[in-house]
């Protein structure tokens, strides 16, 4: 679902959030059970402030201990998010093939 909303980002909106508090709401309304604090964790590691607003950030980022401090390492959310668009890709994929009984 965070793919879905990155990709509509990107490519109408140039990578920018115009609503940001509102995107953060409409995921976590999807994502019943969770602590809102680590949905909006989450979300918020996708984005970087530029000239005031969101823009969507896919570069590493250092990783903190437990009381904010930087341990060294960094995650690579990139990677993560390129896996996660690729299986987003496959269950579009199988669903085109159970729909119209094509074989790709």
């Amino acid at each position: 679902m965070l793919v879905e909303k990155l990709r509509h980002i990107i490519v109408h909106k140039g990578g920018y959030s115009d609503d940001f508090k509102g995107l953060k709401g409409k995921i976590y309304s999807e994502l019943k059970g969770m602590s809102t604090k680590n949905v909006h964790s989450y979300v918020d590691s996708y984005f970087m402030t530029h000239k005031g607003d969101k823009l969507i950030d896919l570069f590493e980022f250092p990783v903190e201990d437990g009381v904010g401090a930087r341990v060294g390492a960094y995650h690579d959310s990139m990677i993560g998010f390129l896996r996660a668009l690729v299986e987003y890709a496959q269950l579009i994929r199988e669903s085109i093939e159970l729909d119209e009984g094509m074989d790709f």
